[in-house]
């Protein structure tokens, strides 16, 4: 599917008269007080953020690569907005909430370096909102994360990698009729037999140790679904899944909580650091512009499409709807 074309579907929730039903529809599913009420303050809205994160990317793609990730951090804050609204009616409700969430060096060091540059979590903001309404998930202290990290995380960059730093931070897996198939080389990569993989697996995709047949991972819906998926990665060009290559990896890090990292460290290297900036942009003095240049548009294809299923797969809103990655 092409961008115009995302973009175009969702002029599905740019009605009030629809998104407010939508809204009170969901509410009452999850007995929210006042459903009726709150869809009708949460309307305009919805339909506010959508519009403005899509100017957002249409003039992020438009733009020099130099202000794109500005463009694009912000574009990805108002989509995560109107979905919050599907399941936080009250949002927001403190001024705690509107911060980003999230730290980064302002100033760099002397050889600085970008794939060993950090991005640590704070305990409130944007981003921990998110990641626990939206994803369940609720960090844990000052956590912080590498731009390697979290780069070696987006499956489309796996060629990359190799390429240019001879390294296979994931591999494929074969997913068939919501199973995980396991291999022997995949055990051998972990350093465990196939059965122990399998319990591993079992554990950190579905959260609770079951058993299924022999060398296959039974997956849920939630599982294998590109925005909900914290252990699985999609790669959206090849329709082809990955895990981690090696178990030090296996963070439950949800894809769009890794362009949101990775996103604000760029917008931050690009207001701060534009001396280190330019020069990368201007001479491609090394690999970082590759994958930097990459990653970017990698972001403005798949976060718009990634937020436009969750929309249309929420309750009351069309869920027999897809999106085609």
């Amino acid at each position: 599917m092409s961008h115009t074309d995302i973009w175009h579907r969702y002029q599905s929730f740019h009605s009030t008269e629809t998104v407010q039903r939508c809204l009170e529809k969901i509410y009452k599913n999850k007995r929210i007080e006042a459903p009726q009420e709150k869809a009708y303050q949460n309307g305009y809205s919805f339909i506010y953020y959508l519009k403005h994160a899509e100017n957002f990317f249409i003039q992020g793609k438009n733009a020099p690569l130099a202000i794109q990730p500005l463009l694009y951090f912000y574009g990805l804050t108002q989509l995560l907005k109107a979905c919050l609204l599907t399941v936080d009616p009250d949002y927001p409700a403190s001024s705690s909430v509107l911060a980003h969430g999230v730290t980064s060096r302002k100033r760099k060091k002397q050889h600085y370096c970008f794939f060993e540059d950090e991005v640590k979590i704070q305990r409130n903001g944007l981003y921990d909102h998110v990641s626990v309404i939206l994803f369940g998930q609720k960090q844990q202290g000052m956590e912080k994360y590498t731009m390697n990290q979290l780069l070696s995380r987006i499956p489309e960059l796996a060629d990359s990698y190799l390429f240019h730093r001879e390294e296979r931070p994931l591999t494929k897996v074969t997913v068939e009729a919501n199973k995980l198939y396991l291999t022997e080389p995949m055990a051998a990569q972990y350093h465990m037999s196939i059965g122990r993989l399998q319990e591993f697996l079992q554990y950190n995709i579905n959260h609770k140790q079951t058993t299924d047949l022999p060398g296959t991972v039974l997956l849920s819906k939630s599982n294998i679904n590109p925005f909900f998926s914290d252990f699985l990665m999609y790669n959206s060009t090849e329709k082809q899944y990955y895990l981690p290559s090696d178990r030090e990896n296996c963070i439950h890090l949800p894809e769009l909580l890794t362009h949101y990292l990775l996103l604000y460290n760029l917008s931050m290297i690009t207001r701060y650091e534009t001396e280190w900036w330019y020069d990368l942009l201007l001479t491609h003095s090394n690999d970082s512009y590759v994958f930097i240049s990459k990653f970017l548009d990698i972001s403005y294809r798949k976060i718009p499409a990634y937020c436009l299923e969750y929309l249309l797969q929420a309750p009351a809103c069309n869920g027999e709807d897809q999106v085609e990655f």
